[in-house]
């Protein structure tokens, strides 16, 4: 062989190697309390001020491209101002190396860790009020803390909001956030006065979030008025393990996946153009809603399903009380291409208002809906036959009605031992309770229907004090393989349900 050719060879391979060669992940840390831009960022010694693409990032913060599979890491504890908003992120990672952008509970300022925090000082910030605005895929954001936001008016769509998930921005997993802490203005008549949203995303279908997912968040109005902010608007198609509380809004989407979720607490609005909202699925392909908990839905509607042609939403394992409203259960058309199906299974719904309900269950099945099943549901209700209160039927869809128990609260309370004040609401006590062996076998739809096959874990359990959430919040009992299941979201297990209330209380006064 020739020199040449030899030479040849061995530049040919230097360029396979080199067009196959990937720089390793790096990891940045980023504290606002002591960093610097003109630092390296790659040590928790030498941290930058701000992350790439906030406001009044500069140096070789600034000149950083971020690439698949570092990591941007917030000191726990600190607060990053409104000043560094609108924070853009538009660098995106790829499959199997996302950027992770998130925290390292080893460090902290303070004695113990808490989550960073990114404050909107009670006032308006960046272009449109948005904090976060992602225009990238394949993107982790976990365990941040978003409070002191101030809506504004006339705002677009995907602004006024903590968080903007852009469309086409997919592949996203945000959990482990904190939302809270929020105002507005006066209502004024005539004005446009929006409400904000702690996370706004894509509303079409298909998702532009597509296999995104927002997971163990909390979402709660405790420190607010109450009468604001919707938790999420459209984004990422999978919702599991959140907890939302004392807003105007809960979840309004196109929505696949839908489980473990508790929503409490759905008021008026301050501004009386807005339709409140406990969760809300316009249109989608099939989607699996079970194990949530909707309680104290004040305004608008409980749940709203709407599948599209050829779809089915089914809707199974929840359990909805103490609603004082009509709109309990909407069997509604999709806005785009309606005629789905819905089936309902296993749920324990209060039809009204907590211990005197007495409205209709599922109301308004639109007539553009090809099909609905109802079967094994335990409805609470003092609607007296022949109504009993349980489906408001237009004449024309299709309804299959089997093994469902309606059943007045009086009998509830007796039958099942206590009421919906107590830990396990309308759950049985007893295996003469009036929902125990009255259900329909499913077990030929377990490997179908995630989760069918267990009761109700009643959502998740909120620890108001570190403000994180634990799943479950009740160890599920399986349903058997064989023989009648329990109608309702619970199945009877004598080892696994809470006491029966105590009786005869006397008061003692010191």
């Amino acid at each position: 062989m020739t020199r040449l050719a030899r030479s040849v060879i061995l530049m040919s391979c230097f360029l396979i190697a080199a067009e196959g060669f990937s720089a390793a992940a790096i990891t940045y840390y980023i504290d606002y309390g002591s960093g610097s831009d003109s630092n390296s960022g790659t040590s928790q010694t030498t941290p930058w001020q701000h992350a790439p693409g906030m406001q009044n990032c500069t140096g070789s913060c600034a000149a950083a491209t971020p690439q698949p599979g570092d990591q941007f890491i917030f000191k726990g504890g600190v607060t990053w101002p409104a000043s560094v908003f609108t924070w853009q992120w538009q660098w995106s990672g790829s499959s199997g190396s996302p950027i992770y952008i998130g925290v390292d509970q080893s460090w902290f300022a303070g004695s113990a860790w808490s989550r960073p925090v990114f404050s909107g000082s009670g006032a308006s910030v960046g272009t449109n009020n948005r904090y976060l605005w992602v225009t990238a895929s394949y993107i982790v954001l976990d365990n941040f803390e978003w409070t002191a936001f101030w809506a504004i008016s006339g705002a677009p769509y995907c602004t006024n909001d903590y968080m903007c998930l852009n469309s086409g921005s997919n592949d996203l997993e945000v959990k482990n956030m904190y939302f809270h802490g929020w105002k507005h203005p006066a209502y004024n008549n005539g004005q446009s006065n929006d409400e904000g949203q702690c996370i706004s995303g894509d509303t079409g279908w298909p998702s532009g979030n597509a296999n995104s997912s927002i997971h163990d968040s909390i979402f709660d109005g405790w420190d607010t008025t109450g009468d604001s902010m919707a938790a999420l608007h459209g984004g990422p198609e999978v919702l599991y393990n959140n907890y939302v509380h004392n807003m105007s809004n809960g979840f309004v989407g196109e929505y696949t996946q839908v489980h473990d979720n508790v929503v409490l607490n759905i008021n008026a609005s301050y501004n009386p153009t807005m339709h409140e909202n406990g969760l809300e699925i316009n249109y989608s392909g099939t989607s699996y809603i079970y194990n949530n908990i909707f309680a104290h839905v004040e305004q608008g509607l409980a749940v709203w399903l709407a599948p599209e042609q050829g779809y089915t939403h089914y809707f199974y394992n929840n359990l909805i009380y103490d609603i004082p409203i009509t709109n309990i259960n909407d069997l509604a058309a999709a806005l785009v291409n309606p005629t789905g199906s819905d089936v309902l299974y296993n749920n324990t719904i209060e039809c009204g208002p907590d211990q005197s309900p007495s409205y209709v269950c599922v109301a308004g099945i639109s007539s553009s809906v090809t099909s609905a099943t109802l079967k094994s549901n335990h409805l609470v209700t003092n609607a007296t036959s022949p109504n009993r209160g349980i489906w408001s039927e237009n004449g024309n869809t299709p309804v299959t009605e089997s093994n469902d128990i309606p059943m007045s609260f009086a009998t509830a309370c007796t039958q099942e031992g206590y009421c919906s004040t107590e830990t396990y609401p309308f759950s049985p006590t007893s295996a003469t309770g009036g929902t125990v062996g009255q259900g329909a076998n499913l077990t030929s739809l377990c490997s179908s229907l995630p989760g069918l096959c267990n009761d109700t874990t009643l959502g998740v359990s909120y620890n108001a004090t570190t403000h994180t959430v634990s799943y479950p919040a009740r160890t599920p009992n399986p349903r058997p393989t064989t023989g009648s299941w329990d109608s309702g979201a619970y199945q009877y297990n004598s080892g696994n349900q809470a006491p029966n209330p105590p009786t005869a209380l006397t008061a003692v006064v010191n």
